[in-house]
């Protein structure tokens, strides 16, 4: 679902990044523009993983949840964006790369400031976790439990800023997110 926000709306995104737990049943959590509801990803806390062993080199077993693996164009003036909710500290990991089209900002915040970036105000985000007028990057962060947004963005919202050419100056982006606990 498409919708035409306005150059003031936020962020960028995309690329691969590690989480942990167990993913929800949302498959889909890409959504365009204001996208909808309460899509995402939950991410849960395995908690003790082996067996019995008293072996030292016994090692705890690492989840791995692909967030996004995808190629997306993301319009000018407009985002894309992944929801997702981690129930314990883990890593996100991405990598993207912009296969043409203008730079673009990928921005990780929490849903609470993703709402005032869509509103068209100014917002925070994870400077560790985020990615601004590249064309493309790898990034690894670790982050806290929280509920998070991946955003992809070709507004005017970031550092990136669509050419004033009056063409719709599509960003074409590989984007890979894995998230690790």
């Amino acid at each position: 679902m498409r919708k035409s926000i306005q150059r003031r709306t936020f962020l960028a995104s995309s690329s691969a990044a590690l989480l942990a737990g167990c993913i929800s049943d949302d498959e889909d959590a890409d959504t365009t523009q204001n996208g909808g509801g309460d899509q995402g990803n939950n991410f849960n806390g395995g908690g003790e993983s082996g067996g019995g062993s008293n072996n030292p080199d016994t090692t705890e077993s690492v989840q791995t949840n692909t967030l996004v693996d995808d190629t997306v164009d993301v319009s000018e003036d407009e985002y894309r964006y992944w929801t997702f909710t981690l129930n314990q500290e883990a890593t996100l990991s991405y990598e993207f790369t912009v296969r043409n089209g203008p730079n673009v900002d990928v921005i990780l915040t929490d849903q609470e400031e993703f709402n005032s970036y869509q509103d068209g105000n100014r917002f925070r985000y994870a400077s560790s976790g985020s990615s601004l007028d590249s064309i493309g990057d790898r990034i690894s962060t670790d982050i806290p439990a929280d509920d998070y947004v991946l955003c992809i963005d070709n507004t005017e919202a970031g550092e990136a800023q669509p050419p004033s050419n009056l063409d719709d100056d599509v960003a074409r982006v590989e984007i890979m997110a894995v998230i690790e606990s």
